[in-house]
């Protein structure tokens, strides 16, 4: 561990942590659920700006175009334009979870080669342990009217706990470590396009496990969640291969005579 990995961590922990807070503040406001699968995703369009401004990365069009369309896949995923949708006051938190999330995968995607994944997740976790537990007991005491904002209750259900655990071990550390590690493998804008994808996933397997029907939205999002997928991945690779151009022609020097 050195400093690097806390003056990182830290600031992708509270973003992290916070858009999980905002996100279960916004469902107190009776936000509703499909634009809250919209707007979490406004993170892809996030980290190419992020990326322009902390490191001077310019967004190529490949990416440009992956990150649209992929919003316009969560769209139809989510059943955004449908007429019975309508937006609310607790929108803005979802928005603002989706640009705390953008922020949290690109600050993540350029450090990520400098750290050993499972330490850098574990101080982020750590911090929004940490964040979660505060902002519960300030939920507790907040009230609107005479109701708790989100009452703090112990309890010692085994199956509850077990399921916690499951979760934890499951997707906040196994999945979060592996997403790390292929962050120094890839760009984050690939990350940030592929990660609405799991929307996709979901579909599908609530279609085979007899829980919901194949609908037109689910394939045009699909299709349309791939192409973003693969725009992304192909723009990543002509980057790296012009990086990699540029070092050899850098590195190559003229013969002395």
């Amino acid at each position: 561990l050195n400093a690097t990995y806390f003056r990182v961590a830290i600031p992708t922990g509270l973003c992290l942590g916070g858009a999980a807070l905002v996100q279960a503040l916004a469902f107190n406001f009776n936000a509703s659920p499909t634009n809250q699968a919209f707007l979490e995703n406004l993170s892809c369009l996030v980290v190419p700006v992020i990326l322009f401004f902390v490191i001077k990365k310019k967004p190529t069009i490949l990416t440009v175009s992956a990150c649209f369309i992929c919003l316009l896949s969560s769209m139809v995923l989510s059943g955004i334009f449908s007429e019975s949708v309508v937006f609310s006051p607790a929108d803005i938190l979802n928005a603002l979870a989706g640009v705390l999330y953008g922020v949290n995968i690109a600050l993540t995607g350029i450090y990520a080669k400098k750290f050993v994944a499972s330490l850098y997740v574990m101080l982020q976790l750590f911090i929004q342990a940490i964040l979660s537990l505060l902002m519960a007991v300030a939920f507790h005491f907040l009230t609107i009217g005479s109701t708790p904002i989100d009452r703090f209750v112990f309890t010692f259900d085994p199956w509850l706990i077990l399921s916690l655990v499951a979760l934890g071990v499951i997707s906040n550390a196994l999945c979060w470590t592996i997403r790390t590690n292929a962050m120094k493998y890839v760009s984050a804008n690939v990350v940030a396009v592929i990660m609405p994808f799991s929307a996709v996933i979901t579909g599908i397997l609530a279609v085979l496990g007899g829980q919901d029907k194949p609908t037109l939205s689910l394939l045009i999002g699909a299709i349309l969640g791939i192409t973003a997928s693969l725009l992304s991945a192909v723009g990543d690779i002509k980057e790296k291969k012009q990086e990699e151009s540029s070092i050899m022609i850098n590195n190559i020097t003229p013969n002395k005579p």
